[in-house]
């Protein structure tokens, strides 16, 4: 066997590894359901809403029962839709396949990236095969593995639009330009859908520009009318896939609801921007927010407290230092490279300055990575200096296996759902139990006739609505949102109280409203649901007349939920 063939097997042998290992975690934690927060919270019911009333995001008596949480439902209804074939638990299917996807597409990126490179040093093949676990193992995307969160999902359609836009730029033939801006346009539109992917739509299309200029300037620096043609197509294609945006704006006069709301001043909101929880607050920090939150990597987000993850950074700092150290050599970078290197800088800096958060830098984090690989190949090429420049990739090449196997580890113990590590035995009979594939919360025929008098459902706390959308005697009721927490803004405008509740008096045909809630019913000093709920129906004069214990939750008998039963009458 010759030395290529070699390091195409250990590429992909390690390739193979990043797959089993995300797989295998999957497999481990799919027996339990997903009840993460977000799932919960919006995922869920987002999902379903959005494919049981497709073109709109809700009910036609609802109106943004989520209230924060109103996004635009498309990737949520694909978990929705692997939901009514194969249950609740199966239903979180697109987070491994997602995974699955992004990685064997970023693995073809890597080998067009390495290609020039095979003839050379093998020693820098054999890192490149090292780094290749560590690329994709990303703590985030892992962390979601088996939930109905959508971030692997968004991951796997920026790889995807990163991978049809670098064959664009070799391409002539005028029609098949056409279909790729077409493609391009589809997959930024759905990238669109969610309104931090900004960070990334923004540098997608100005390269796309910028190679629709490359294709159609005949050796002068001048605008045509085929340019212009090729870019309104492609922005009309994103607005056309949002059209959602336009319900929105025609119903509060803001069409990103609630959010930016100090620039729309929808009356349905105050007129104040909502302020993001994570990341840089202050002009110092959106500057130099890599060392803050090396310094303290709870601004990244969730979970940072016990598992301080700062591989992303550290892939930052390696893919800039090592970029900075070529261009002082003055080693030239192909097309190719300057394509993701613009991609990959103008992608962190909006990241930095707007979020910061971990979660939406998944696709970030991955594509450092990627370049990582291709600087360390050229680092390797030098004739001079390869000594301590190689030295410095080692070390980055340690740091990066070594903590990608203490992502797998934590990601072992721990998920965002948190859910627990069964035996063996335990494994095989969940899987087998008819639970598995389970679509609906199982309530008693008592408990159901409570139900099916309900006329609406009350989210009065967060998470809940994943809840009452697993139950089938509820899940097709309109909610109303009371939840006082981190939708306070919304559910104490009057405007919009008003409006909520006329849809609902209109739609029921009663000044009275029957009502049922449903949320978490487990004991612990923690779960304070209880009194947030009641507090919440207080301030809407509410006093709930009968109280239930639900003792499973999609067949699970270690998650309880409280069932609350009323009268609501709109003032």
């Amino acid at each position: 066997m010759n030395k290529k063939n070699i390091i195409k097997i250990s590429m992909c042998v390690a390739m193979i590894l990043a797959i089993c290992a995300a797989l295998f975690l999957f497999l481990k934690r799919v027996v339990y359901p997903d009840n993460s927060f977000d799932t919960l919270n919006y995922h869920f019911f987002l999902g379903q809403e959005g494919f049981n009333n497709f073109p709109y995001q809700f009910k036609s008596n609802e109106f943004f029962p989520l209230g924060m949480h109103g996004f635009i439902p498309f990737f949520d209804m694909i978990g929705c839709f692997f939901y009514s074939f194969f249950g609740y638990r199966l239903g979180t299917l697109p987070s491994i396949l997602s995974i699955i996807g992004y990685m064997i597409i970023g693995y073809l990126i890597i080998k067009k990236i390495t290609v020039d490179y095979t003839k050379k040093n093998s020693i820098s093949f054999l890192m490149v095969a090292l780094l290749i676990f560590p690329v994709f193992i990303t703590q985030e995307g892992i962390f979601q593995t088996a939930t109905y969160f959508t971030d692997n999902l968004y991951a796997f359609v920026s790889m995807l639009f990163l991978y049809l836009s670098l064959k664009f730029t070799d391409e002539k033939r005028n029609k098949m330009i056409i279909y790729y801006i077409l493609g391009l346009g589809f997959l930024a539109g759905l990238l669109a859908t969610k309104l931090t992917n900004i960070i990334y739509v923004i540098p997608f299309s100005l390269f796309l520009m910028y190679e629709i200029y490359e294709k159609n300037k005949n050796g002068k620096f001048r605008i045509n009318a085929k340019m212009i043609w090729l870019t309104t197509i492609y922005i009309l294609i994103i607005l056309l896939i949002n059209f959602q945006i336009f319900f929105n704006f025609f119903r509060t006069g803001n069409p990103i609801f609630p959010y930016y709301n100090g620039i729309f001043k929808s009356v349905y909101y105050p007129k104040t921007s909502w302020p993001f929880n994570c990341g840089p607050k202050t002009l110092s920090q959106k500057i130099f927010y890599p060392f803050y939150a090396i310094k303290n990597p709870t601004m990244l987000g969730e979970v940072k407290e016990m598992f301080p993850d700062i591989k992303l950074f550290i892939v930052f700092f390696f893919t800039l230092l090592s970029f900075f150290f070529l261009l002082i050599k003055k080693r030239r970078f192909s097309k190719l490279e300057w394509a993701l290197l613009f991609i990959y800088f103008s992608s962190f800096f909006l990241w930095q300055i707007e979020f910061g958060y971990s979660r939406y830098g998944i696709f970030l984090e991955i594509l450092g990575g990627i370049i990582s690989i291709s600087l360390i190949l050229k680092i390797f090429s030098e004739k001079k200096g390869r000594l301590l420049s190689g030295v410095f990739s080692f070390l980055y090449i340690a740091y990066m296996l070594y903590q990608s196997i203490n992502i797998f580890l934590f990601n072992y113990q721990y998920d965002i759902s948190w859910r627990p590590t069964p035996s063996i035995d335990e494994w095989g009979k969940m899987i087998m139990s008819p639970e598995f594939f389970y679509k609906y919360t199982i309530v008693n025929k008592k408990i159901k006739k409570e139900m099916n008098n309900a006329d609406i459902v009350i989210q009065c706390v967060n998470p809940s609505s994943g809840y009452f959308s697993t139950i089938k005697e509820l899940k097709d009721k309109p909610m109303l949102n009371f939840d006082r927490g981190s939708n306070g803004d919304l559910t104490t405008n009057e405007n919009y109280k008003s409006k909520r509740d006329l849809l609902a008096i209109n739609s029921i045909g009663s000044k009275t409203l029957n009502f049922a809630i449903v949320f978490d019913g487990n004991k612990s000093p923690y779960n304070k649901d209880y009194e947030k709920c009641l507090s919440a129906l207080k301030y809407n004069g509410i006093v709930p007349d009968k109280q239930f214990t639900i003792d499973n939750f999609i067949g699970n008998k270690n998650n309880l939920l409280t069932l609350l039963i009323g009268k609501y009458t709109p003032k």
